[in-house]
């Protein structure tokens, strides 16, 4: 473990005492259990947005705090102690780590100042090219069945997951 800086300290100790609770395990049973198809909790999501951590590893220019990742780290183990249920570690860390890192300045500036405000629920969704190895699919031969890719519905489900795509 690294040694905490008294920031990263009092972090940590915000997050502890939020997760606990605004957020215990019972909150992920109730969600569980009521069948809804929602999948988080938007209040929650929502005071998290507010409290900054969702801009944890999102630079300043686009709103976020540029805490580190070892400031996200604090908050993720204290909410994963807790089994929050919250789109944190797909939005705050995947999504923002993947537009930082590849996306356009025009990507950036409209989606990162969204995700370090909580406004924005994101995730990391790949679809693979047709065929085997990028290569397209060879024409379907007669009597012959495709054979479809097994991760397909999942990345699909995924892309799906909310109004805006990036």
């Amino acid at each position: 473990m690294a040694v905490l800086t008294e920031e990263q300290t009092m972090l940590r100790d915000a997050a502890k005492g939020w997760a606990s609770e605004s957020a215990p395990v019972g909150a992920l049973r109730k969600l569980r259990d009521s069948k809804s198809k929602q999948t988080f909790d938007p209040a929650a999501w929502a005071e998290m947005g507010q409290m900054g951590w969702a801009g944890v590893i999102v630079p300043e220019a686009y709103d976020g705090s540029a805490f580190g990742y070892l400031g996200l780290g604090l908050i993720l183990e204290e909410t994963g102690r807790t089994l929050a249920a919250s789109p944190l570690l797909s939005t705050a860390m995947i999504a923002a780590s993947a537009l930082q890192l590849g996306g356009s300045d025009a990507q950036k500036q409209a989606w990162l100042p969204k995700i370090a405000t909580g406004e924005a629920v994101a995730t990391l969704s790949h679809k693979r090219p047709a065929g085997r190895h990028g290569r397209p699919d060879p024409a379907p031969r007669r009597g012959r069945r495709r054979r479809r890719d097994p991760l397909a519905p999942v990345a699909d489900r995924l892309a799906r997951g909310g109004q805006d795509r990036l």
